[in-house]
């Protein structure tokens, strides 16, 4: 291959690629019935590249680049410095990529945002942005979950980022709610997450505990099904 070849494709991924940046973002967490802040609200920030198909552009669909764990200090602050996400992959197919910030705290319900191009750091996407200096500001409350209901939606949305953050939340779920008909579901949640993690001891337990306590219920099935394959060697699901 030719110097003039490579350079001419070397040029096509430099000036094809496509960027994401992202400003210096502060935010402040607040329980929104008391305006008091929250401390050590944990902050998951993730920076992925975006790439287009036949089906459109789909986010995170080129990896993730960067991601960061923070934690709210005693103010209930944080920041996040700037970032420029490349993606390398040539235009139309890499179409720049998306920042993704979670905040959840035990006893809090989760609250998501999305920014997927530098126009979305304005005011107008979200209303808790505020714009300072080129400093984006978010002022987040965070809100108690109502019901036994959402507070185990909230738990099941927070296992998709944090296993073991989630662990704790289906198992406080279990101590604020000893009689609620949906235990032998988080049960069966919590073993799952620990066979994600590769603690197969805890595993066991958790679904041995399932079918103890609950043996009539439709998870205790699983959960037996679930014990043999692992005392079996079978791959489990």
């Amino acid at each position: 291959m030719n110097k003039r070849l490579l350079f001419f494709l070397a040029a096509i991924f430099l000036f094809g690629c496509t960027t994401l940046k992202t400003p210096e973002i502060k935010g402040v967490v607040v329980d929104a019935e008391t305006g008091k802040p929250i401390t050590d609200a944990y902050v998951l920030v993730t920076w992925r590249t975006t790439v287009s198909g036949l089906g459109g552009a789909v986010y995170g669909g080129g990896g993730i680049k960067r991601k960061l764990k923070l934690k709210t200090d005693t103010n209930g602050k944080f920041k996040i410095d700037k970032y420029l996400t490349i993606n390398w992959v040539p235009f139309p197919f890499g179409q720049g990529g998306d920042l993704g910030i979670s905040i959840y705290r035990h006893g809090y319900e989760l609250k998501s945002y999305s920014f997927d191009n530098e126009n979305d750091f304005v005011r107008g996407k979200y209303l808790e942005i505020k714009v300072s200096n080129k400093i984006i500001e978010l002022e987040i409350s965070l809100n108690k979950p109502k019901n036994e209901n959402a507070f185990l939606e909230n738990a099941f949305k927070i296992s998709y980022m944090d296993s073991n953050y989630a662990l704790d939340e289906f198992k406080l779920f279990i101590k604020q709610y000893p009689d609620s008909p949906f235990i032998p579901q988080t049960l069966r949640a919590v073993a799952a997450l620990y066979w994600g993690l590769g603690d197969k001891e805890a595993t066991v337990h958790a679904l041995s505990e399932l079918i103890q306590k609950y043996p009539s219920s439709e998870d205790a099935i699983y959960a037996k099904q679930a014990l043999n394959k692992i005392r079996t060697g079978e791959k489990l699901e």
